[in-house]
Order: structure tokens, then sequence, then C-alpha cells
């Protein structure tokens, strides 16, 4: 029987492929992007789901990767966990701010991002730039809203597209996927282009 793996991928498994994001290279362009917001300058609090999920861990590797080859003037201050809760989120970015007044921005690589961005609204001594990943009905609002300067979209509705036709090829045509990764793109979303 084909198996897919979907949004996560399986290590040693004998898998047809893995239809989702590429991690790594969505923290990359968190990176990039971060960078260019804050100039290059940023004092950075990085809010994860868990450091035992791997999408989590690659998405801070990409990011840590780009900031130290093109922004050596950025700091990551602290990487906190959330559990992907938002009650813990709030409780992680208000803990962290407190414990650093300087911290001028708020990357968010895992869910969570309500409870977080509220918390980091409330607590923040001054204007932070904030990203998030994921284009979730609640994550578009704080876009919308201006809380969130912009997010990496997971692209949810082609991975879910993807994976079924990737499925329904190999079982009516014998057909094997282009790829054994078949990766998302990671599409940077602002207000304007929700």
């Amino acid at each position: 029987r084909p198996v897919v793996t979907l949004n996560t991928d399986v290590a040693d498994c004998a898998r047809l492929a893995y239809v989702g994001c590429d991690y790594r290279e969505s923290g990359q362009t968190a990176a990039q992007l971060m960078g260019l917001l804050t100039g290059g300058k940023a004092r950075i609090l990085i809010v994860t789901g868990s450091h035992e999920v791997l999408g989590h861990t690659q998405r801070i590797g990409g990011f840590t990767q780009v900031l130290r080859d093109e922004f050596p003037a950025a700091e990551i201050v602290d990487v906190v966990e959330n559990k992907d809760d938002d009650a813990l989120s709030a409780q992680a970015v208000t803990n962290a701010l407190a414990a650093d007044p300087a911290i001028n921005a708020v990357y968010f690589c895992a869910a969570g991002v309500s409870g977080g961005v509220q918390a980091a609204l409330d607590a923040a001594a001054q204007p932070l730039t904030i990203l998030t990943c994921d284009t979730t009905p609640a994550i578009c609002r704080l876009v919308r809203e201006g809380a969130v300067q912009a997010t990496i979209d997971q692209q949810p509705y082609w991975q879910g597209y993807t994976a079924m036709k990737t499925l329904l090829e190999q079982l009516l045509f014998q057909k094997a996927p282009a790829a054994d990764c078949l990766y998302a793109p990671n599409e940077i979303r602002v207000k304007y282009n929700l």
C-alpha cells in the first residue's frame, strides 16, 4: 500500500513521498524578511512549539543560519516553547519580554500565535516586528490588523490536494511522484495578498 506523509515527514518510513513544508527554507525566508524589516539589528525572541518536533527545529535552524550569515548584528535572545498552546505562549512571551525589555522582534515558528502575539503587544516596551508561519484565520486577522507584519504560508490546501493527487496517480496509474519530497511553496503573505 502506498503511503504519503503529509505536513510532517517520518524518518525511515517506506513512503511514496512527503508532501508538506520545506521547514528549513521557511525559517530561512523568515530570517531574511526579519533582517530586512529590522535593518538587521534585531534582538529576537523565537517562540516554538517544541524542540522535539522536527519541523520546528528545522525552521529554527534555517532562521539561525541566515541571521548568522547575512545579518550578524541581529541576535537571538531566547527560544521559548509553547507546546502550540495560546495560554502557554502568552506566559512564555510575557516572561521573556519581562526578562529582556530590549527585545524588538518575535518570530513564531509554530502554533500558539494568538495568545503570544497579544501578550507581546501588551508587554512590549517598544514597537515589535512580529513574523509568523501559516495562514490560519486567526493569523490572517493579526496580519490584517497590523499586529503581525508578515506570515510565511504553509499552503495547507496545496498540501492536501497534492497528497491526494499523488496517491491517486499511484493507485490508478502506477505513476510515481516527480520527487520523494514534494515541497509547498514558502510564500510571504502580508495584509495585501491574503
